[in-house]
């Protein structure tokens, strides 16, 4: 009778044990694993094109002796075939490593506080997805990917500290494409709980949107407009901060683009709140290096500066308290504040102007004023009198953050929507931002 096969988890602690027996004195080594057991459909024209099941982890080390470190990673597999793998992967660490000059900030481990949490969520079954999404609207030609399944993080280091982290999520990312013109809606839901109603009720708001799509588009003059952002669209916007608007680092160097709101000398609106905020369960609390940031941290409040985040190597740079950062000290959890505008009523609210669903290729155009370029994307609409007129064309914007985030900041939605990020560089990412509609003045459309 032959046991239960290991988990990812085993794999993780038994190739930990291996490596961490090979050290020698005064060696450290950090471990740390990303994996994943997901399922994947690929559609298009409301029909399944491919179904996939992927299992994967990736162990990534860095091994530090003298101040001098290295790094490298390898996919995970099963011990004891992998054992030699690894012991050679080790000696060549420490062979490079000896070949490098010091790092006066490399970070030593430590042992610090270990954790384990285990999400777990109520996904939907592929039949389920099918109902809710394909063949309810068979005869639209929605496009996208559904993933489905349990994600693994994990850290260990050679001083005795643990993390490990798994939780259960879906993130669908679709579009819906006009049969005539080739224009589309695109969308997103994720989340740990499938909550059909909720599917349903965003595939038919895209439907009515879609049917607008058929109307000649407007091509607006530059200028300023008065203008609601969906959530989408918003958190394309709080994407920004995280390039390097909220980094210590990037503040002490001078390269933040909200170095004015951390000096004190510009504030944003005080509808404005920003708060890092892992109670989800969506992404880890610990860090590359094993530290665990606070559950809620607050960065902006009412429009006044808070906290920065900070990585353990900025903090032993500027001698400094670590929060448990990342290297590159940008938002995982990111949830900005609701505010008192009802979704339906949006419209309404907006009066007259432009409708913004969703934002592209956005960049720094002004670091020192926080200006951010970009272009508005799918279905962006003129409405007047709260009423959809007609797609606009496509237009690049020129916006800074104090503005749009500040006096031009009218109002936010009462409800806010978890925003996946869907990205998959280098690995499926978890996560995402939870952010509301909000409805600004005088938004710069420049071309």
């Amino acid at each position: 009778m032959t046991g239960s096969l290991p988990t990812t988890h085993d794999k993780f602690e038994k190739s930990c044990e291996l490596l961490f027996n090979q050290l020698k004195p005064e060696e450290h080594l950090t471990v740390n694993l990303t994996g994943e057991e997901v399922d994947y459909l690929r559609f298009n024209k409301a029909q399944i094109r491919q179904a996939t099941h992927v299992q994967d982890a990736c162990l990534s080390l860095e091994f530090i002796k003298d101040k001098r470190s290295a790094t490298a990673a390898v996919e995970l597999h099963d011990l004891p075939a992998q054992s030699q793998d690894l012991e050679k992967l080790l000696t060549r660490l420490r062979s490079l490593a000896a070949q490098l000059p010091e790092d006066p900030y490399a970070v030593l481990p430590e042992k610090g506080e270990s954790s384990h949490e285990k999400f777990e969520g109520r996904l939907p079954t592929q039949e389920e997805f099918v109902d809710s999404v394909l063949r309810t609207h068979a005869e639209l030609d929605v496009v996208g990917i559904q993933q489905s399944g349990t994600s693994y993080r994990g850290v260990a280091n050679s001083t005795g500290l643990r993390h490990w982290f798994e939780t259960d999520g879906f993130a669908t990312d679709y579009s819906i494409f006009h049969p005539s013109n080739g224009k589309a809606v695109k969308g997103t839901f994720a989340g740990k709980e499938w909550r059909p109603e909720e599917v349903s009720a965003k595939m038919n708001l895209h439907r009515e949107v879609l049917g607008q799509l058929n109307r000649e588009a407007i091509r607006l003059k530059p200028g300023h407009y008065r203008t609601y952002m969906e959530p989408a669209a918003t958190a394309d916007m709080i994407g920004m901060f995280s390039y390097r608007g909220v980094s210590e680092a990037a503040i002490r160097q001078g390269e933040s683009a909200l170095l004015s709101l951390f000096n004190r000398k510009k504030s944003l609106s005080d509808k404005f709140s920003l708060v890092e905020d892992f109670s989800a369960g969506l992404v880890p609390r610990f860090n590359e290096s094993g530290e665990l940031a606070p559950e809620q941290l607050s960065i902006i409040a009412q429009g006044q500066p808070q906290h920065t985040l900070i990585s353990p190597r900025t903090a032993k740079e500027h001698n400094l308290v670590s929060n448990g950062a990342t290297h590159g000290e940008g938002l995982r959890a990111a949830h900005m504040g609701a505010g008192k505008l009802v979704a339906q009523d949006a419209l309404k609210a907006l009066g007259t102007g432009v409708y913004i669903s969703n934002l592209h290729y956005l960049n720094w155009s002004d670091v020192q004023g926080a200006r951010v370029t970009g272009m508005t994307r799918y279905a962006c609409m003129w409405v007047e009198n709260g009423e959809f007129v007609a797609p606009i064309s496509d237009m690049r914007f020129d916006e800074s953050l104090f503005d749009l985030f500040g006096h031009k900041l009218e109002s936010c939605t009462s409800a806010t929507e978890h925003i996946p990020n869907v990205s998959s560089y280098g690995g499926r990412q978890l996560g995402g931002c939870s952010v509301p509609g909000v409805l600004v003045n005088d938004f710069t459309l420049t071309l």
